[in-house]
């Protein structure tokens, strides 16, 4: 009698061994949906690769006890054979069905878990992305005031917290640039400029602490500070995505030029964010819809 006609007996017997079979095959079919949508998930960009591999590891740790059960049933299938065919008679065997029951359980409950984590974490948010993807899609271009149009695209920062869209022709402002022109050391996170370096995207990602119902009265506080030494045009708070936004513009000096300065603040996780347009006075003008463009595109992840 050769193995697989062995295992057609033990089965069609009904063999306490071969109800490890039904078992096996349902932890196994419970494995890959929760791998499968994991996986899904993570090549959609539905949830974080890093988020995915750890809740992948969790199942594979839940499954490694199935795993080497079924090793070992067909090893113990393999010797009941050689006994068999020895003996003429089947041996006492036990099942393991007991212990598979438990991991099918936990397999389950650790899913739902999963499930349940990732669907409050995660996938509430798919309709406001999808709002904010059709956002993205509606306006991605400005005209100057003399008509020409500048392009823009999605930039990320502060570890994906917020974005804005800059125009494609910006690149970083270099290091040694950014030296010459913040030489009191308060050197901003990122500058994104034009060629020329004219025209300033400024993103400064600080460590002060400040509450997101404090934004009025800092930028009250902000306010007074500027205007003995700045001419203040206008200051505004609104609020954006839950976030106190306030917004101030003015007219700075610096060495040989007036500066248009287009500036918000914010709160991320109770610390301050400042981001600010900037050209110089004889251009602000002709570039000032762009600023209002690039302000107004703050989002929120």
């Amino acid at each position: 009698m050769t193995i697989k006609e062995f295992k057609k007996m033990l089965k069609k017997d009904g063999h306490p061994v071969t109800k490890e079979t039904g078992w096996m095959l349902l932890i196994t079919i419970i494995y890959i949906m929760g791998l499968g949508s994991l996986l899904y998930m993570q090549f959609n960009n539905l949830i974080p690769s890093v988020v995915s591999l750890v809740f992948i590891g969790v199942l594979i740790l839940i499954a490694i006890p199935a795993m080497i059960i079924d090793l070992k049933r067909d090893r113990k299938i393999k010797a009941m054979h050689l006994y068999y065919l020895r003996e003429n008679k089947l041996p006492e065997e036990k099942d393991d069905v007991k212990t598979l029951k438990m991991i099918f359980l936990s397999l389950v409950v650790a899913i739902i878990l999963i499930g349940t984590f990732i669907s409050f974490k995660y996938l509430i948010n798919i309709d406001k992305k999808i709002v904010n993807n059709n956002e993205k899609k509606e306006a991605f271009e400005v005209k100057k005031q003399d008509g020409e149009v500048i392009k823009t695209e999605y930039y990320t920062f502060d570890n994906d917290n917020f974005y804005l869209k800059i125009p494609k022709e910006f690149d970083s402002m270099s290091s040694d640039l950014v030296n010459v022109k913040y030489p009191n050391g308060n050197v901003p996170t990122y500058v994104l400029t034009n060629e020329e370096t004219t025209i300033n995207v400024v993103v400064n990602i600080t460590q002060d602490n400040i509450k997101n119902e404090s934004i009025t009265p800092f930028l009250e506080t902000m306010k007074q500070t500027l205007a003995t030494s700045n001419e203040i045009i206008e200051t505004n708070v609104y609020k954006k995505q839950n976030h106190n936004i306030g917004e101030i513009k003015f007219i700075s000096k610096a060495s040989d030029t007036d500066i248009y300065n287009h500036m918000i603040i914010f709160s991320v996780d109770g610390t301050l964010r400042i981001v600010s347009f900037n050209c110089t006075k004889d251009l602000m003008e002709n570039w000032k819809s762009v600023g209002e463009f690039i302000i107004g595109s703050l989002s929120f992840n």
